[in-house]
């Protein structure tokens, strides 16, 4: 099995936690959008799913992608 280097939830966190750094590059209304859909427990449950879906993300392919390249 690969290992990861970040996990989902990892980045997600650090995203979450260094959004006042964003300021500096994005609009105002962005960060807003950005914020809401990081706060958002919808958001939150998905990169938990995503996690137990697939373990092991190594690459920035998508994760129907991901596991078309594993399985083959």
């Amino acid at each position: 099995m690969e290992k990861c280097l970040v996990t989902v939830p990892a980045a997600f966190m650090h995203v979450r936690d260094n959004l006042d750094e964003l300021g500096k590059v994005a609009d105002d209304t962005d960060l807003l959008f950005l914020k809401g859909l990081l706060d958002s427990p919808v958001v939150t449950s998905l990169v938990k799913v995503s996690e137990r879906a697939f373990p092991c993300r190594c690459s920035f392919l998508p994760p129907l992608l991901h596991h078309r390249r594993r399985s083959t």
